[in-house]
């Protein structure tokens, strides 16, 4: 852990669990030292890979890191459909200029929740053809 700029960096350890402060009944350890800092009370403890604790009353982490029930509250646009452009085939051997390729890409669930698999179509292009001896002339 590294201290810069007033903040605690946990770094090299992943978060295991975010609990609030309040619901740790008999816990009388002081919290992380508030020299030069808020004189207010933590909010959190948040546990780490490494087994430290660090309580804190505000939490930055990514999404990705958040309990699921965090941050589907707050989500109120997804992403249904997208297009992935390549200058090659995902699957290079053994390919045909007329294969087209379906992969399900499992997508990581946390808790109880499990996402259904992103569905990767791969359609091959052809590269442009002018046959056209008048459009030949004009490019």
């Amino acid at each position: 852990m590294a201290a810069v700029f007033g903040a605690i960096f946990c770094l090299g350890c992943c978060l295991t669990s975010v609990k609030s402060y309040d619901t740790q009944s008999g816990d009388t350890r002081a919290p992380t030292d508030t020299r030069n800092s808020t004189s207010q009370s933590p909010k959190f403890i948040a546990s780490l890979s490494n087994g430290h604790e660090v309580r804190a009353r505000c939490i930055l982490i990514g999404a990705e890191q958040a309990p699921t029930d965090w941050v589907q509250s707050h989500v109120h646009k997804w992403c249904a459909r997208a297009v992935l452009l390549t200058d090659q085939s995902l699957l290079v051997e053994g390919r045909k200029s007329t294969d087209v390729t379906m992969l399900a890409l499992p997508l990581s669930g946390r808790g109880e929740i499990s996402f259904d698999p992103a569905i990767l179509l791969e359609i091959p292009a052809e590269p442009s053809r002018v046959t056209d001896p008048e459009l030949c002339e004009s490019v």
